[in-house]
């Protein structure tokens, strides 16, 4: 389903004014990405009359944010100029669909990752992530319950992570600026409570991202005056009626709002009294789109189209053997397999093929697990199960389905 929303936005003098003034607190530290990123040309979904033309990489005037559909969980993708975040990684076993809609939009590297607060449907992609992608920091929030978990994610993936606080920044190269509103507070409660909330300006447009925020954390940014105005608005906690009250929601006043759920998941979310909260702001339901909803914005004009993969044109097939734990490909045309990737449905295991990887036409090329003998090793003893039906997909650099095994 494809849905396409033109947003004008005329910037005032108060509004700009309005936000120079909410920057960080006087000693709040400027954090700014490590890693630089190449630009990357991007890969228009399959509808392209309808998706707008950003090929050439967006300047600091343009940003593009794809809210993806990860199911019940958090994942969101933001690119600016040539460099590119993730707000949260989805839960492990969506890690295939977050995987698909980074390949889609083109990502080569991730400069920064964001996980808001230590649940696994918005940390649990962090593994599949780093076997594909570098990553230069991951950041978490300095208030938690549970700050071992992610301290632990991040040194078992080697990535380095950095703390943030309230008035914390971290500064993309194009000049946009990623602002931390919160947590304020300790919440002794709910690490939801505890979620990093993180104020963009980019493309002309103000985002608000929240996490799993509820009512608790929207109380003390309220009690503490922070500017909340936004014009797009990360729904906090899945839409969920325990999160954005009135109160905030009339704050914030969003034009565009974003739920990130799997109904099926949870059929309290995307509640339709979160819904009538945000007025007259046009909704969009990640559930509703195929890898995800591609939000392009351009002097605060915001374009959004259904993020659709490429299509697979490479005759190819994939079997599995769970005996001697190896999976085959069999293709009829040479093929250039560099980014490609197979997926295990069951335990949620990645294998992605290195650059230069080839397989020859009619020629089999088997990919075993570790202490097996094949063209390619899965760095894991086990992958396929033996106890219950697993199905191995298989996905091109660019995302597409190119093979199932039965």
């Amino acid at each position: 389903m494809c849905r396409k929303l033109r947003l004008l936005i005329i910037a005032t003098m108060a509004i700009a004014l309005a936000f120079a003034a909410c920057g960080s607190p006087e000693g709040g530290p400027d954090v700014s990405p490590t890693v630089p990123s190449d630009a990357s040309p991007a890969v228009p979904p399959s509808e392209t009359a309808q998706a707008p033309d950003i090929s050439v990489a967006p300047p600091g005037n343009e940003a593009t944010v794809t809210a993806v559909n990860v199911g019940y969980g958090d994942a969101i993708l933001i690119q600016l100029g040539g460099q590119s975040f993730l707000v949260d990684t989805g839960a492990k076993k969506a890690g295939d669909k977050l995987l698909r809609a980074l390949a889609a939009r083109d990502v080569e590297r991730l400069n920064g990752v964001f996980l808001t607060h230590p649940h696994n449907d918005h940390i649990g992609g962090l593994k599949a992530l780093a076997q594909r992608y570098e990553i230069g920091m991951v950041y978490a929030p300095a208030i938690a319950l549970d700050m071992e978990k992610t301290d632990k994610l991040a040194a078992d993936v080697g990535v380095s992570l950095q703390r943030l606080s309230a008035g914390d920044k971290v500064t993309a190269d194009s000049g946009a600026v990623f602002e931390v509103l919160g947590p304020l507070e300790l919440n002794g409660e709910d690490d939801n409570d505890n979620s990093l909330v993180l104020r963009l300006n980019a493309g002309g447009l103000i985002w608000l991202l929240t996490g799993d925020m509820q009512f608790a954390e929207e109380a003390s940014l309220l009690r503490s005056g922070a500017d909340l105005k936004a014009d797009v608005l990360k729904v906090g906690n899945h839409g969920n009626p325990d999160a954005t009250s009135d109160e905030f929601a009339r704050a914030v006043s969003p034009r565009v709002a974003v739920i990130s759920t799997s109904t099926a998941k949870d059929s309290d979310s995307a509640n339709p009294r979160v819904i009538s909260a945000l007025g007259k702001a046009d909704v969009y339901v990640t559930q509703d789109y195929t890898l995800g909803v591609w939000m392009t914005a351009k002097d605060g004009e915001l374009e959004a189209v259904d993020l659709k993969p490429p299509e697979a044109d490479i005759p190819i097939s994939l079997s599995i053997d769970k005996t001697s734990q190896t999976a085959t490909l069999v293709s009829e045309t040479d093929a250039d397999l560099s980014g490609w990737f197979i997926w295990s449905e069951k335990g949620n295991e990645l294998f992605v093929f290195p650059q230069g990887a080839y397989i020859r036409a009619g020629v089999p090329l088997v990919v075993a697990c570790r202490g097996g003998r094949g063209d390619y090793i899965w760095d894991d003893k086990k992958v396929w199960s033996d106890k219950a039906d697993e199905a191995g997909m298989l996905y091109t650099s660019g995302g597409a389905e190119a093979a199932r095994s039965n």
